[in-house]
């Protein structure tokens, strides 16, 4: 902790194909799923991933929140 903000780490746990992948997308792009992998093909870090619909690499992605509430990440990040 520290310069006024609070730092809070989560794992996301489960079973293979159950979503992981893509609520982290949804959560740190602030948008929705199309149902087609939209906000998963955010977080992938390889094109197998991609090509196969799997995430096989374990990475960090940030949210950012206001105390009010309101998602900080930046919108360019979001695309």
């Amino acid at each position: 902790q520290g310069g006024g903000h609070l730092e809070v780490r989560i794992a996301v746990v489960g079973n293979v194909d159950s979503g992981k992948s893509t609520m982290v997308g949804v959560l740190t792009r602030s948008m929705l799923d199309d149902g087609r992998g939209s906000a998963r093909e955010k977080v992938l870090k390889f094109t197998h991933e991609a090509q196969t619909g799997r995430t096989s690499s374990i990475g960090q992605h940030n949210l950012c929140i206001s105390s009010t509430g309101e998602i900080l990440n930046d919108s360019s990040f979001r695309q």
